[in-house]
């Protein structure tokens, strides 16, 4: 499972709304797409990595669990449905007994029984677990417990996806460069500093501007040649 499949599973179970939270509009759409729905959730249940009970070897499940995103067989939908609510609500799928909403059906279509594996970190309950009890504590510890589930953080930062890598690793390699050039500059600066100090500092010169003196009207200063006397 990568980066972008992880927060995709996230952000749909964030979305998911509790019963109460329904409004009369949504289920008003809900039931306007039910047949539709319920036609894209058995073909979800159809898929080949669906085909098999997400807790145990049953084939063909035709239920599913909330917010868990997972297809159950009929005897471990029972048993979620006693773990209570506040852990996993399941509901048919392959009758038209539930009502389903979109925000259901896109935390269905975006986890599965196969990445369920990889976000929760168990599949299939050991065979051993077969009684009532059991079966009981198997749920519990993997749904709301999520004992065996992996760190989905680490998973977040040490296994970048797609166009998230080449962003990554597009923006470190902005950060090395803007660095290593303001580097750069601090030694050259501190060089220039060090330079004019040992030679005790650059002294400016100013240019004195001298004013202009006027010329005196002296009757003794002699006369500029004229074009007729030139002739002469």
């Amino acid at each position: 499972m990568n980066s972008d499949e992880l927060r995709a599973i996230r952000t749909a179970r964030a979305s998911l709304l509790p019963l109460n939270q329904r409004t009369a509009e949504s289920t008003t759409v809900a039931q306007g797409r039910d047949k539709k729905t319920h036609a894209e959730l058995n073909d979800m249940r159809h898929m080949a990595i669906n085909t098999t009970c997400a807790d145990c070897a049953a084939k063909h499940p035709g239920w599913a669990a909330l917010p868990h995103g997972v297809f159950l067989c009929i005897d471990c939908a029972q048993i979620h449905r006693g773990i209570g609510r506040h852990i996993s609500q399941v509901k048919c799928i392959s009758s038209h007994t539930y009502l389903w909403y979109p925000d259901e059906v896109a935390i269905m279509k975006t986890m599965g029984n196969e990445r369920a594996k990889q976000f929760f970190g168990m599949a299939q309950r050991p065979t051993s677990a077969s009684d009532h009890a059991s079966r009981v504590k198997f749920a519990k510890d993997k749904y709301e417990a999520m004992k065996w589930a992996p760190d989905h953080d680490a998973m977040v930062v040490s296994a970048p996806a797609g166009a998230e890598a080449t962003a990554e690793a597009r923006s470190a390699s902005t950060r090395a460069s803007a660095s290593s050039g303001a580097s750069r500059f601090e030694r050259k600066r501190g060089a220039a500093r060090r330079g004019n100090k040992a030679r005790g500092g650059l002294k400016t010169t100013k240019t004195k501007t001298m004013a202009a003196v006027p010329m005196p009207l002296d009757s003794t200063m002699p006369t500029m040649p004229t074009m007729d006397t030139m002739d002469t």
